[in-house]
């Protein structure tokens, strides 16, 4: 795959989040705008997490705090790591602390003093005074087991750590999968660490990778760069003029401005931040890289959403699956199909004709399904399984357990992680799988059922009354279903969605305060929840998705105003919403509602056409001067963004308060509808909210009057 390079250009970025802040000491935020706030002068990014060091020597920590990772201690410290699900800190003494998951000892840190720490997935390493590394946590890799030697810079993330010698040659141990620790002879001035790669930056300024390149995040551009940090499959690095430039599945689906200046980066599996360098604010985006709820136009009869990517069946039975294609996973085979099921890095579907077709990662053969009639399949991690038209089970892949189906007649069949359930003819449930996972998802319970979902540690069912229930791993309460009656449910990673008898969409399980992004306005038919994002279908066949969980990079709000974060309008596909009115024109006075003073509580959606193609937007207080607007600092509608997908501004401040956000799609007559999403408020759609398809260019129309307060 060729390098994919993010650079400059200012735009709301679809299914992207952008939000900054200058932090304060101690667990305050100040606003951005403020002169006298704190300043960040370090980022650091986790696997859902982030932490940023303040100029005042304290941490403040934000995103996923499951195991207390994002929960930083009191004190005064000089660097910071955030890994996997914990992270570590030196102190101005010289000591280490570590919070957050302390499996296998890696928050368990040795004495004595160091200067800089770095945390992996479960492991961590500090880079002592006299230059020496020292390592800790798991080790089954070898990623503790530190060289000897001087060193002064280190780095590593998931099972793999680097060094750079004071001598500039760069040392890497651990996994060495994909030549990942295979670093290149010569001199270094740093090295960073991914996932699966690692990079060095020559003395020259130039970047030179090594490891695994299946997204180009191993291509790096040409040119001299003063920083460097890794993701998952991206590689992000500062030029010496301050702007982010970043290659491979880099995060930012559109056009992000990272043009900076930044004084520091920091990037992770799915994220990367920025810290300003005049204003010290922190600035991070993420998004499904993979595009997974960027639906394709049309209708369905079914949909199905697994790790990274999704799939949807159409009318005729032609397949179509979309975001992460790494494995082969969205590529589907020709012909016409009656059921499709999707995991990580793989798909399944059911052919009109009766035969299975998997494909994607064959994790333990979980791909090469057998041959003869099914009338239904369900792939999970390692393994596959098919309700024969007999009745009988059969499952494929990994042989620990979940592969040894029970003999009898079935109705239904949902693999999951490392088990399967399975839904008999009389409305009994039973499950089997590995030993060595907890046992509490094999435990099925008692009754008659109508449906059936296995999730990666879990599962939940719908009782023949209409009652959900669901057993397994509950420690993000995706087992807690809410009360009520439904008619359909889905166990996804680490969360649960089902659809209630009215046709709501109610989610429950992982999620941090601003989390998870909530399902869109019904009604609904299906739903499926995949591991980080879910789908549903309505009885029109319009499927949305959306994402459930945007981690690192929801940087919170000052503290001293509302929140400035608002979750994601979902990417959805479908016919637009009939309304009466237009986008009205400005009369040739200026504002037509004069008013004595700025009300921040009421105003209107500005909109022009640039030269280039795009949409400009702005808000416009009620009482402000219409020459005034007030402009956020992501507010261009792309020239292509396809249809039914709700974009967003970046917050937009009034008065020192943040109000909300400017959301736009393009719906298909090629006009753009807009609407205003208020802090802690619902998405607002005024009567006037159409901006035409051919407005001339640099001519400002706005909508007609919102209130904030819904009324």
């Amino acid at each position: 795959m060729g390098r994919r390079t993010i650079a400059g250009g200012l735009a709301i970025a679809a299914l992207l989040v952008a939000a900054g802040i200058a932090l304060g000491a101690a667990g305050s935020r100040e606003s951005a705008s403020a002169q006298s706030s704190p300043r960040a002068t370090a980022v650091a990014v986790g696997e859902e997490h982030a932490c940023a060091l303040l100029a005042s020597g304290a941490i403040f920590c934000w995103g996923s705090n499951d195991q207390g990772q994002a929960a930083a201690p009191e004190g005064t410290f000089r660097a910071v790591s955030a890994g996997w699900r914990h992270s570590c800190a030196v102190a101005t003494s010289g000591a280490v602390e570590c919070w957050g998951d302390s499996g296998h000892g890696r928050t368990a840190p040795p004495e004595g003093s160091f200067r800089d720490v770095g945390v992996g997935g479960r492991h961590s390493c500090g880079l002592r005074v006299d230059g020496a590394v020292e390592c800790w946590g798991a080790d089954d890799h070898g990623q503790a087991r530190a060289p000897s030697g001087s060193f002064r810079a280190l780095s590593m993330a998931g099972e793999h750590s680097c060094a750079l010698r004071t001598s500039g040659a760069v040392v890497c141990w651990g996994l060495d999968e994909g030549g990942r620790t295979s670093a290149p002879s010569g001199s270094f001035s740093a090295v960073g660490v991914g996932g699966a790669h690692s990079c060095g930056l020559r003395v020259n300024g130039t970047v030179e990778c090594w490891g695994a390149n299946w997204a180009g995040q191993t291509d790096p551009p040409q040119g001299a760069f003063s920083a460097l940090s890794l993701g998952g499959g991206h590689s992000c690095g500062l030029r010496a003029n301050g702007a982010m430039e970043c290659w491979g599945d880099a995060p930012a689906v559109g056009e992000a401005d990272l043009s900076g200046p930044f004084s520091a980066l920091g990037a992770s599996g799915r994220y990367f931040c920025g810290v300003l360098r005049t204003s010290g604010v922190v600035q991070c985006w993420a998004a499904n890289a993979n595009n997974e709820t960027v639906v394709p136009e049309g209708t369905f009869s079914a949909v199905s959403a697994g790790d990274g990517h999704s799939c949807a069946l159409r009318a005729g039975g032609a397949l179509e699956c979309w975001g992460n294609n790494t494995r082969g996973q969205s590529a589907p085979p020709e012909g016409t199909f009656s059921a499709v099921s999707a995991s990580a890095a793989g798909t399944c579907a059911l052919r009109t004709s009766g035969s299975v077709q998997c494909w994607g990662a064959d994790w333990s053969g979980r791909t090469n399904a057998p041959d003869g009639s099914f009338r239904a399949v369900s792939m999970g991690h390692a393994h596959s399984c098919g309700l024969r038209t007999n009745g009988a089970l059969e499952c494929w892949g990994e042989q620990d357990g979940q592969a040894d189906a029970p003999s009898g007649a079935f109705r239904a069949v949902a693999a999951g992680g490392w088990h399967s359930c399975g839904l008999r003819t009389n409305g009994a449930l039973e499950c089997w799988g590995a030993s060595w996972i907890d046992q509490t998802r094999l435990d099925a319970p008692s009754g008659t059922f109508g449906a059936l979902s296995a999730g990666a540690t879990h599962n939940c069912a719908v009782q023949t009354g209409g009652a959900v229930q669901c057993w397994g791993d509950n420690r993000y309460g995706q087992t807690d279903a809410p009360s009520g009656l439904f008619r359909a449910v889905s166990a996804g990673g680490r969360h649960s969605c089902g659809v209630r008898s009215n046709g709501a969409v109610e989610c429950w399980g992982y999620s941090v305060p601003g989390s998870p992004v909530q399902p869109p306005a019904g009604p609904w038919i299906e739903v499926s929840a995949g591991h980080d994002h879910a789908c549903a279908r309505n009885s029109a066949g319009a499927v949305a998705c959306w994402t459930i969980f945007d981690g690192a990079a929801d940087v919170p709000a000052p503290l001293a105003g509302p929140a400035a974060s608002q979750p994601e309008q979902p990417t959805t596909t479908g016919a637009e919403q009939p309304t009466t009115g237009a986008a009205e024109q400005p009369t040739a006075g200026g504002q037509d509602e004069p008013a004595a003073a700025v009300d921040a509580s009421r105003g209107r959606i500005m909109a022009r056409r640039t030269s280039d193609g795009r949409t400009e937007f702005a808000w416009l207080p009620a009482g402000a001067d219409e020459d005034d607007p007030v402009l956020p600092r992501s507010r261009y509608f792309p020239v292509d963004p396809g249809h039914g997908r709700w974009l967003r501004s970046t917050p937009i401040e009034v008065d020192g308060t943040i109000v909300g956000r400017i959301n736009a799609r393009l719906v298909a007559n090629g006009r753009i509808e807009f609407g205003f999403t208020p802090t802690d408020g619902d998405l607002i759609l005024p009567s006037g909210r159409y901006f035409p398809a051919n407005p001339g260019h640099g001519r400002w129309l706005r909508s007609t009057e919102i209130n904030l307060d819904g009324s």
